[in-house]
């Protein structure tokens, strides 16, 4: 939690850094208030036999019309059914909470490319065959990236939805199945920008 911590700090110094240098809202280098977005999504992963839901709350900045940056904070649970043949018939829930900074980069008007950096605190509960539960914490760091669609106009709102998959494949991601199979993580959410400053 110390990770996630540090981490959520460090990214708000660096938007706080950014919005310090504002200039006149005439001028176009320095921090323009309309170019704060906010919003996030929903998170919706779904296997044969898995089940990842969740929010995703985020704050950014578009620095140009290619690239925006922010932190995104993340709540989600995950659950896997028992089967024989896919995990031991064994049951797993999972409860993560977590967060870290991320980088948009737009290829074109629409699609852009995502890279987000996370560190994660999980609550982990198995239920075996004979119907003993097990329950441990863990912590968990991951690299995800993916590619996404969304209508962008810097200093408007709009939809966007992005696939994303774990490539940092540690053992304890909650984006990997227990045999270690990456899931897609399929987020939709809307964003909003802040308005001009009132001259």
């Amino acid at each position: 939690m110390k990770k996630i911590g540090l981490l959520l700090f460090a990214n708000f110094v660096i938007v706080a850094a950014i919005a310090q240098r504002q200039e006149d809202t005439d001028s176009e280098h320095g921090f323009k208030r309309e170019n704060v977005f906010w919003g996030g999504g929903v998170v919706l992963g779904i296997g044969s036999v898995n089940t990842n839901l969740g929010i995703n709350p985020e704050i950014g900045y578009s620095l140009n019309n290619i690239l925006d940056v922010g932190v995104a904070l993340n709540i989600n649970y995950f659950s896997e059914r028992a089967d024989n043949t896919f995990n031991d018939n064994i049951r797993t829930r999972s409860f993560h909470f977590g967060g870290g900074p991320f980088a948009r980069c737009y290829v074109s008007k629409t699609l852009f490319l995502q890279g987000q950096a996370e560190a994660n605190s999980i609550k982990l509960s198995y239920k075996y065959s004979d119907g003993s539960v097990n329950s441990v914490t863990a912590k968990s760091t991951s690299m995800l990236v993916g590619v996404g669609y969304m209508q962008r106009n810097v200093g408007e709102g709009g939809f966007y939805t992005v696939v994303l998959v774990d490539i940092a494949k540690s053992p304890t991601s909650p984006y990997t199945s227990s045999n270690g199979t990456l899931l897609p993580v399929i987020r939709v959410g809307y964003n909003f920008y802040l308005s001009p400053k009132k001259k």
